[in-house]
């Protein structure tokens, strides 16, 4: 089980990776395979024997609305009906007319499961649809179950007509409109699988919805049985001896598809089911939370911790190592300047140099203090007027020169004492 949940979310997690080139493209081939079966049941008109046509109608219902793939389902095989007659055609009109205004309109996003019926239909197992609705689409799949059993018989009576009118010699002797009232409006056979199907559903789902441990799975299971009953029973009723084999095996099959698509939702954990009860001023509420079941996620190794850099100097507690580069300091301070009180630190050519442009810059300033007392007694802001501008206006010195102006300046101040 470790292994199929870890596969699953592997491939949910490329799923949701890619999810706006997977999903359109899953829907392409859902609307193909939807129109290829429409050409199959409604082969009448020569323009959709080319697959390209059939191809990009199918791109345009991918890439419009839910509601435009009905729509256009509807016009290719209305366009086929008024190929094989005229009665044929008005007669689709008022069945698809009645489908979109009873339905449809209201739950557009359910009408899949119309072609999923016919689809199940095509392959020889119509009892894989009502199964495979009930996790799928739930209650609301029922009517559209219905109406694609509709729809398969539809087709199966207008071919019919179609064989008969290409025989007949005089087209006026088929009688269309009494043939599709015989064979549609009074077709026994055709209301009992529509019921049949629909009551699958609607038991099934409600299985579904209950909240005892593994409902899913038992709902399930009854769709399957249901089906199977159901089709007993519908054949006894019409003194019919019913496919059971094709009932059964559509079960199988059902049971299957329905069994991985659950899984793909999620496997419940039950044992650590919680309920939670809470009220507000209106209503109480009653929560009952099931855990999915996840493969514990594989734990990332730590990384090992880098060796200190050799000669860095350690800071406080919570900080990191800070680099003794050369001519650095203490924050604040201008490289190669150390804590007050020390002299200077020694950190290479650079900072020998720096060193010895900061005592010539502090020089200068204390001689143009001592310079602008002397002259006039400034105050304070013309001084730092006049240090500022002589700062900028400062002659480069060599060593030599700072000097002897530095002794020139002590013995100044020494007869000024």
């Amino acid at each position: 089980m470790t292994e199929l949940i870890n596969f699953k979310n592997k491939v949910r997690d490329v799923l949701r990776k890619y999810e706006e080139i997977i999903f359109p493209f899953l829907r392409l081939i859902w609307c193909f395979l939807v129109f290829l079966n429409i050409h199959s049941m409604f082969p009448y008109m020569d323009l959709f024997d080319r697959t390209l046509v059939l191809f990009l109608i199918a791109v345009l219902a991918t890439v419009l609305p839910d509601g435009f793939l009905l729509f256009a389902a509807g016009a290719v095989i209305g366009v086929n009906c008024f190929t094989v007659n005229l009665e044929v055609g008005l007669a689709f009109v008022v069945f698809f007319c009645v489908i979109y205004c009873l339905y449809v309109r209201f739950f557009p996003k359910y009408s899949y499961a119309i072609f999923l019926v016919t689809i199940c239909y095509s392959l020889g197992m119509p009892y894989l649809a009502p199964i495979i609705i009930v996790v799928l689409a739930g209650l609301g799949g029922a009517l559209p179950a219905a109406f694609g059993v509709m729809l398969h018989f539809f087709a199966v009576v207008t071919s019919e007509i179609q064989i008969q009118l290409a025989s007949a010699e005089d087209e006026g002797k088929v009688e269309v409109l009494g043939y599709f009232i015989e064979h549609i409006l009074k077709n026994k056979e055709m209301y009992m699988v529509m019921l049949a199907f629909a009551l699958t559903v609607v038991l099934a789902s409600v299985v579904y919805r209950l909240s005892f441990p593994f409902s899913h799975y038992a709902a399930i299971a009854a769709a399957c049985v249901f089906a199977i009953v159901l089709t007993l029973i519908a054949g006894s009723i019409l003194k019919q001896t019913p496919d059971t084999s094709a009932a059964m095996g559509g079960a199988l099959v059902g049971l299957l598809i329905c069994l991985v698509l659950e899984t793909c939702k999620g496997v419940l954990d039950f044992p650590h089911t919680q309920r939670v009860q809470f009220e507000d001023d209106e209503y109480y509420y009653y929560v009952k939370a099931v855990p999915k079941l996840d493969a514990p996620k594989k734990k990332k190794k730590p990384r090992p911790k880098k060796a200190p850099v050799k000669g860095a100097r350690q800071g406080a507690p919570g900080q990191g190592p800070r680099q003794g580069a050369p001519g650095q300091g203490a924050p604040g301070q201008e490289p190669g300047q150390g804590a007050p009180g020390q002299g200077p630190r020694q950190g290479g050519p650079a900072g020998a140099e720096k060193d010895a442009r900061r005592r010539r810059d502090e020089e200068f300033a204390k001689e143009q203090s001592r310079t602008a007392i002397r002259a006039d007694g400034a105050p304070a802001k013309r001084i730092a007027e006049k240090i500022e501008e002589a700062k900028k206006n400062r002659p480069v010195e060599s060593p030599q020169e700072m000097q002897a102006r530095k002794q020139k300046e002590l013995d100044d101040f020494e007869d000024l004492g």
